[in-house]
């Protein structure tokens, strides 16, 4: 699981868990009120307190997920360079004219997953050689970007569906397995090395 994806389920995480904490002290309270152990001002004011802080944490995740969108825009700008100290011996398969077909294009990208120059170069090769190939790895920026986007989107609606019960976002992002299952793919686009 790369490091943005990481970071996104723990804003998720951490949101459930003041969901949840928000829950037991609603609970407190609603015992407290039926025992007669607290007065009905009381009750008001630490409801809405408690309330204040469920809206906070919320308020808090939701910007520590805009914040996760920028530092990935950051580290993407600082991934998708062309290195030279990248480059490997296999740069010379690419430049010595020999004729590749689709299945070496896929083996050689499969070795270079998350270094960007090699990729770009492998890319590089198969277009100018008019060899058509199943990419297993994206250096594009949008598309990347699209999928932290699409996490964000889902983490946010967890958000919105945490307070009413049971969803399937929930699950999936208590767990990792879970969340691998459903959103692997995303994790695996949004990697950035």
């Amino acid at each position: 699981m790369n490091t943005y994806t990481k970071k996104v389920i723990e804003a998720v995480r951490a949101y459930k868990k003041a969901v949840d904490e928000h829950a037991a002290e609603k609970a407190n309270l609603a015992e407290k009120q039926n025992n007669g152990t607290i007065a009905a001002a009381d009750f008001l004011t630490k409801t809405a307190e408690n309330n204040g802080r469920l809206n906070q944490a919320i308020a808090e995740k939701l910007q520590r997920l805009q914040g996760i969108v920028g530092e990935y825009e950051q580290a993407y700008e600082q991934w998708a360079v062309v290195k030279g100290s990248d480059v490997t011996e296999d740069m010379a398969v690419l430049t010595s004219g020999m004729q590749l077909d689709p299945s070496d294009y896929e083996k050689l990208e499969q070795a270079y997953t998350g270094n960007y120059t090699m990729i770009k170069a492998i890319r590089s090769h198969a277009e100018r050689n008019k060899v058509s190939y199943n990419a297993s790895a994206t250096i594009d920026k949008e598309r990347k970007q699209r999928a932290l986007l699409e996490l964000v989107d889902i983490a946010k609606k967890t958000f919105a569906e945490g307070q009413g019960g049971f969803s399937i976002d929930n699950v999936a992002f208590q767990d990792d397995t879970q969340f691998m299952k459903w959103y692997g793919s995303l994790d695996r686009l949004i990697k950035l090395g």
